[in-house]
């Protein structure tokens, strides 16, 4: 199983390197067998997301972002532990939410209707997926690729 993390690793890093997308790794990756575990076999769940076609607007509005991102880790039943967000000059903006499961991130560069998120949370109680949609909902993406990845080992394993 630890080869199995390097490789999906090592992937990520050759893929952003030779500018492969997300959806494109899915693929590459889909068939591992550590992907496919019982999900009660892994430490954590961790979803890249991007988000296409989404409103200029909405990708900017920094004045609702510390409250989505709030939003998002409540309907994944996770426990917010702090919210950070920063606005760029002249438009986009950063969010983090530090979790007691983990993390959720969101970056946006509106002029191309695009926001990256990063959802990692441990723990069986927790739902990254019901993030992913608070989020959806929110900035209602034409399009949105994302990958699922299961981290940590198994943990039957000796």
């Amino acid at each position: 199983m630890k080869n199995n993390t390097f490789v999906f690793t090592l992937l990520l890093s050759i893929g952003s390197i030779f500018g492969q997308s997300v959806h494109e790794l899915n693929h590459l990756v889909a068939s591992n067998e550590y992907m496919q575990n019982d999900p009660t076999e892994h430490l954590g769940t961790h979803i890249i997301a991007e988000f296409m076609g989404c409103s200029f607007e909405a990708l900017d509005d920094h004045d609702a972002l510390a409250g989505l991102l709030r939003n998002a880790a409540q309907n994944a039943h996770a426990t917010v532990l702090n919210v950070s967000t920063h606005q760029f000059k002249p438009h986009g903006m950063s969010g983090l939410v530090l979790l007691q499961e983990s993390h959720i991130s969101i970056h946006t560069w509106p002029e191309y209707g695009y926001a990256a998120i990063d959802i990692y949370t441990c723990g069986d109680h927790v739902s990254s997926q019901a993030a992913i949609d608070t989020l959806a909902a929110f900035f209602k993406p034409a399009n949105i690729n994302q990958i699922e990845i299961k981290r940590g080992f198994e943990k039957n394993v000796g």
